[in-house]
């Protein structure tokens, strides 16, 4: 993947000097500060327990995913009526 980045010029001389320094190409100094910083985010800790299964345990499943504006709410349609005598 391709990604164009536009950093401060304080930030761009300071990534080009650290690459410089490790004798490497600067995106690989970007490349590998970027995955460090995905791996030290931390993991969510919900485990699914089918026995013992609760709302709440959606809600905190819900409350941990990175996908917050999943939503579990069905689409509400008007259901066709028709005329009823009782």
């Amino acid at each position: 993947m391709t990604v164009t980045l536009i950093l401060p010029p304080e930030i761009e001389k300071a990534y080009l000097a650290e690459a410089l320094a490790k004798g490497v190409p600067v995106d690989v100094v970007l490349r590998d500060t970027l995955v460090s910083r995905q791996l030290d985010q931390p993991k969510s800790e919900f485990t699914f327990d089918a026995a013992n299964s609760t709302g709440a345990a959606l809600i905190t499943a819900m409350q941990a995913s990175p996908y917050k504006d999943v939503t579990l709410e069905p689409t509400r349609l008007p259901l066709p009526v028709r005329d009823v005598t009782f």
